[in-house]
């Protein structure tokens, strides 16, 4: 009965911040997504230092691909008018993701010009991956019905985008 409880406080309160988060000025609101998007642009700007090879740390690495798109599409998500809604506002997601999407496609063309780095289309499915799953984890924290299975599902999509990035080369 107690971790019920509180997951409903973290609910509660997860509806007071998206509340008070939709009141704020577009302005601000879009500043999260742009500092997002900075640190990703900063992150595939930086060649990679020399170290043994791992399949671990290249596991690790093109997995962050799934985290990095989730928060960069679970910000622009945030960015659009009223997060607090109730019902999945189609539009809104579909820009969140495309909008996403986008910034992946250009980050890794980027990326293939920076010396040691590599653009792949494997990490641009990795990227479309974590979008989803952000997307669908915060409708779920907004209480928008979208179902566990769902949930599990985009996040092994998420593992094995990841999977092909680190052992397939194209």
């Amino acid at each position: 009965m107690i971790p019920v409880c509180r997951a409903a406080t973290l609910l509660h309160h997860t509806d007071r911040w998206l509340s008070a988060w939709s009141r704020c000025p577009a302005v601000v609101r879009w500043l999260l997504p742009l500092l997002v998007a900075g640190l990703l642009w900063w992150s595939s700007s930086r060649s990679p230092e020399p170290s043994a090879p791992s399949v671990v740390r290249a596991l690790l690495l093109n997995g962050m691909h799934v985290v990095a798109y989730a928060a960069l599409a679970v910000a622009i998500r945030l960015a659009l008018a009223n997060p607090a809604s109730r019902t999945w506002a189609w539009p809104r997601e579909t820009a969140a993701l495309v909008l996403s999407v986008a910034y992946g496609v250009v980050d890794e063309l980027h990326q293939g010009e920076v010396p040691g780095r590599v653009c792949s289309a494997s990490d641009v499915l990795t990227d479309v991956a974590g979008a989803v799953f952000g997307l669908l984890l915060l409708a779920a924290g907004r209480r928008i019905p979208v179902g566990w299975s769902r949930l599990v599902a985009a996040f092994l999509v998420g593992l094995a985008c990841a999977v092909n990035a680190t052992f397939a080369s194209w």
